[in-house]
């Protein structure tokens, strides 16, 4: 009888401790301090007066808005254009022709961010050369890039200077 008890108490010592402990592995990789979660959403924008929808990742982190745009810049430099969205609520700074799979594929990369009080996320859309979405769900690159990404803005060099210089005339 006292064997079963401590059996029972060891059990369920075990079985608390497991379902008490926060999964540290998500679809797109391990999480970290930076990365509190990646998330889904839509923006639309109006072009030649038709609404075109686009995935947009977005990776709510502790670390910065910007982090997507800061990724982008350590590895490609300088973007291409900023864009202001139809509201002028958010700017999207695009890079133009990026081989970021390394496999001879070009894409086009918007980053862009949000921080107030409630959420700080760091996002991006990405489309082939003739503007096509290659996150929406459908997309055999999605998974790739989605990693691509996230690799990118866990190797952030947050000390870079030539970063801010660029980015602050356009966010401040």
């Amino acid at each position: 009888m006292n064997n079963k008890l401590i059996i029972y108490c060891f059990a369920f010592f075990v079985l608390a401790i497991i379902s008490c402990t926060p999964k540290a592995y998500s679809k797109y990789g391990k999480k970290s301090n930076k990365f509190i979660g990646i998330y889904e959403g839509r923006h639309s924008v109006i072009q030649d007066q038709d609404t075109i929808t686009f995935t947009e990742i977005k990776y709510v982190n502790k670390m910065s808005s910007a982090l997507s745009s800061r990724a982008m810049f350590d590895n490609y430099g300088l973007w291409n254009q900023v864009v202001s969205d139809e509201n002028k609520n958010k700017k999207f700074l695009i890079w133009n022709k990026i081989d970021i799979l390394k496999d001879g594929q070009y894409f086009n990369i918007a980053t862009t961010g949000m921080e107030n009080k409630e959420i700080q996320f760091a996002s991006f859309i990405i489309t082939d050369t003739l503007n096509r979405d290659v996150l929406a769900s459908k997309s055999k690159l999605k998974d790739d890039l989605i990693i691509t990404m996230r690799a990118l803005m866990d190797s952030v060099n947050m000390k870079n200077k030539a970063f801010t210089k660029a980015y602050s005339p356009f966010f401040n």
